[in-house]
């Protein structure tokens, strides 16, 4: 699979297997960028990644873009994060902007979308 990485405004796309680790992907952009590999953290989806654990088992999936900053402190590799971690690391709920939120309460109220007839003779009524 490839992989676009984006670093300090540069982008390697880069071809990896899935049973590859992060550490192992890590210390090919690290070559690449000139930075050691340790000072790198990779993100997918905004969520960090393990360095021990392999890019299929985090989810990575073939043509994803990760993005790779250097880490505040360095040390210890990435965190694996576990399932009590995991509601701790969830992203917060969606909310709406309020111009958003404005405008989806106009849709759902507004007087030209009033009721419609589904197929199967469903009644439909937007504002409820």
């Amino acid at each position: 699979m490839k992989v676009l990485v984006l670093f300090g405004g540069a982008r390697y796309e880069l071809a990896v297997a899935g049973t590859q680790t992060v550490l192992e992907l890590k210390e090919r952009v690290a070559a690449e960028a000139k930075v050691p590999a340790e000072e790198l953290e990779l993100q997918c989806r905004q969520q960090a990644l393990c360095d021990e654990l392999s890019l299929a088992e985090q989810g990575v999936e073939n043509r994803d873009r990760l993005t790779c900053a250097r880490r505040r402190h360095c040390g210890a590799t990435s965190p694996c994060r576990s399932d009590a971690d995991e509601s701790e690391t969830s992203r917060p709920p969606f909310r709406a902007s309020a111009s958003m939120a404005q405008r989806i309460r106009r849709l759902t109220t507004d007087q030209e979308i009033g009721s419609s007839n589904l197929p199967g003779g469903i009644l439909f009524d937007p504002r409820r």
